[in-house]
């Protein structure tokens, strides 16, 4: 769902990407509940995916708030392995504070 949501923005067919975003980010969801070491990158990454389509669909508040959420997970991971998710944070922190205001 995760490389369909890209192969659909690729397209331009946002609506779809979106949905399959929706899709991969809830199935992630319940991963990363399920399995707490291994599956919050996952769902960080999938974040960070819904994030960007919120943006390019104008919903800025919601996309901010997936954004956020990214930040945390990866600020996390990277306590223990900054090589590894340190450059994940940073994609996260800078799409969180590209995001504009909501005006």
């Amino acid at each position: 769902l995760h490389n369909l949501a890209d192969m659909a923005a690729e397209a331009g067919t946002l609506q779809e990407a979106l949905q399959a975003a929706q899709e991969a980010l809830a199935l992630r969801r319940s991963l990363a509940q399920a399995d707490p070491l291994s599956g919050p990158p996952d769902l960080a990454e999938s974040l960070v995916q819904h994030a960007t389509l919120l943006v390019e669909s104008d919903q800025l508040d919601h996309a901010r708030t997936q954004a956020q959420e990214a930040v945390e997970i990866y600020r996390r991971l990277a306590e223990t392995e900054p090589e590894l998710y340190g450059p994940s944070l940073a994609r996260a922190e800078d799409l969180a504070r590209a995001i504009p205001d909501a005006t």
